[in-house]
This record gives C-alpha cells, sequence and structure tokens, in this order.
C-alpha cells in the first residue's frame, strides 16, 4: 500500500518522515511511501490429523499516521485510517475455505 502526502492545495510534499504507528518512513520524490501494514489473520491454532488453519475473512486495524516536517515550509499533520484486508492465500489465492495437500483451510466471519 502507497501512503502519501499533500499540501491543502493539492500539491505534493515530498521532503519530510511518515510515522506510522511508531514506525519512521522517509517519503521519495513523488511524495509516497510504500508500506505493508501487518494484519494477524489467524482465528485459531492447527488441529486434527491433518493441519487445519481457521482464518478471519476479515481483518482491519486502526492506524495513526503523523506527517513530521523537515523544514518549516509545511506544518506537522495527523490522520487515523482504518485499514481493512481480506484474506487471500499465499498458497494458490483462493478467498473461500479450500484444502491443500498438505491440509485445509478454513475461512470464518
Amino acid at each position: 500500500m502507497y501512503v502519501g502526502v499533500r499540501t491543502t492545495t493539492g500539491a505534493i510534499v515530498n521532503t519530510g518522515i511518515l510515522q506510522i504507528n511508531g514506525n519512521n518512513y522517509k517519503l521519495n520524490k513523488y511524495g509516497l511511501v510504500k508500506i505493508s501494514l501487518p494484519m494477524d489473520m489467524t482465528y485459531a491454532g492447527m488441529n486434527g490429523f491433518y493441519s487445519t488453519i481457521y482464518y478471519k475473512k476479515a481483518a482491519s486495524k486502526l492506524y495513526t499516521i503523523r506527517y513530521i516536517p523537515s523544514t518549516i515550509q509545511f506544518k506537522a499533520s495527523a490522520a487515523k485510517i482504518k485499514y481493512t484486508e481480506l484474506y487471500r492465500c499465499t498458497s494458490c489465492g483462493k478467498t473461500t475455505s479450500h484444502a491443500h495437500s498438505d491440509g485445509r483451510v478454513f475461512i470464518v466471519s
């Protein structure tokens, strides 16, 4: 996911730092930062003869983003976003319950 900073007039801001939940990211020349937000999709542990893993259909988390300017030309600002990620199997890309040769995957709401 990309996060960017713009002024109130819509101009791109490409100096400074974005702080997302305590982690600092430096803006590139296009005013963007590429980030990966970790989500906990696991619903329950593995059980049974074959490995059976339960995953949530969707997981949401609230993130606080702060812009820390490197010059006095811009003002500091903050925003909160709610990020939601849908489950997608890392092996085959399916979004529904299915089986693999090494076990089963169940999607619960």
